[in-house]
């Protein structure tokens, strides 16, 4: 096992000796080049607006899509507010028609109290001819 670890060793040490060939530091040259070519182009496309166009046309839509989605759910929240409306109008009539019974019942039974002799008028049924 340290045979082959040594041999790794002689092996890197020649390759550091013999350096870096001309031919790999100009391929890596070219390489810096364009990449440096195509970031300057990115670059220049930024500055020009190129980019920007697609991200006013994405806010555009989107504050569209906001707006359509306000106006909805505003209609929405309307049709609710009226709904629940017409549903306490509708309780208070029919609050107001229990508690009007209740009360001419009360008052029945206040008067059957005092008036014993009325409570036959109001609870013989009606003869039929």
């Amino acid at each position: 096992m340290f045979g082959h670890l040594k041999a790794l060793i002689k092996a890197s040490k020649k390759f550091n000796e013999q350096g870096v060939s001309i031919r790999r530091r100009l391929v890596l040259y070219w390489v810096s080049m364009v990449l440096a070519l195509f970031l300057i182009f990115i670059l220049v496309l930024n500055l020009i607006g190129t980019f920007s166009k697609t991200e006013r046309e994405l806010s555009a839509f989107l504050e569209l899509q906001e707006r359509n989605t306000s106006a909805a759910l505003s209609n929405h929240l309307s049709e609710l507010t009226a709904q629940g409306i017409i549903l306490s109008k509708e309780i208070s009539k029919k609050m107001s028609n229990l508690l009007t019974e209740a009360l001419t019942l009360m008052n029945l039974m206040t008067i059957f109290r005092l008036f014993p002799s009325w409570r036959r008028i109001y609870t013989t049924p009606f003869i039929r001819l």
